[in-house]
């Protein structure tokens, strides 16, 4: 655990700054403002952190993800919720509803937070790659990352376009599995929900690369 830590130290600050940057900003605008307004923006967080735990916890005991089928269960799982964090980037629609005075303030802090679920993404599949990858040639993990980009678009436009979450794969199966089927077997009729997709994928896609080239971010 400590040595996982230490090896993580760069990260978990950059993470725990930002974090501190962002979450100021919103208390401020809350008192300024004396609105809970974007406090939606923390609940956001919390979700993308957990696919940054989950490949957290894989990187802490590596030995209990040995079997496929555990290998499976837990990619299903992660790639379940892992939308969840590039998904803030969605959160900037919100400021057609934000008032003039406020505008510079709330884009702030929604680029902020984007910012972090960007980086909870980028971590979380790094240690992905590490754990499971590892074995695969360049470009199987490049097609695997195409791959991934695609499937975080697609989870983006049905989470803020057809208010699906994550959780409605269990509660909600086949109303959702009708919604996606429809997307498949309609897609002229659904062009807006590719465009959308691919343009969400392509955004994830770029900050993955801008990522692996700052020396920052490692």
């Amino acid at each position: 655990m400590k040595n996982l830590i230490l090896s993580k130290y760069n990260q978990l600050s950059i993470l725990f700054l930002l974090t501190a940057f962002s979450g100021l900003l919103l208390m401020f605008r809350i008192k300024i403002s004396d609105s809970f307004y974007l406090l939606f923006l923390v609940w956001n967080v919390f979700l993308a952190v957990i696919p940054y735990g989950i490949t957290f916890s894989i990187r802490l005991k590596p030995k209990l993800f040995s079997h496929p089928l555990s290998r499976a269960l837990v990619f299903s799982v992660w790639m379940l919720f892992l939308p969840n964090a590039p998904y803030i980037l969605s959160d900037f629609t919100h400021l057609q509803w934000t008032s003039g005075q406020f505008l510079t303030l709330d884009t702030l802090i929604i680029t902020g937070f984007s910012l972090l679920g960007l980086l909870y993404m980028y971590y979380s599949l790094r240690d992905m790659q590490e754990v499971f990858c590892s074995t695969l040639s360049r470009k199987q993990n490049l097609l695997i990352i195409i791959g991934i980009c695609l499937l975080l678009g697609f989870g983006i436009y049905l989470g803020r376009y057809l208010r699906w979450n994550s959780w409605d794969l269990i509660q909600r199966p086949e109303e959702l599995a009708s919604d996606i089927g429809n997307l498949i077997i309609h897609p002229v009729r659904n062009k807006f929900a590719w465009l959308i997709t691919l343009g969400y994928a392509a955004i994830s896609g770029v900050s993955i690369l801008i990522f692996n080239r700052m020396k920052w971010a490692h």
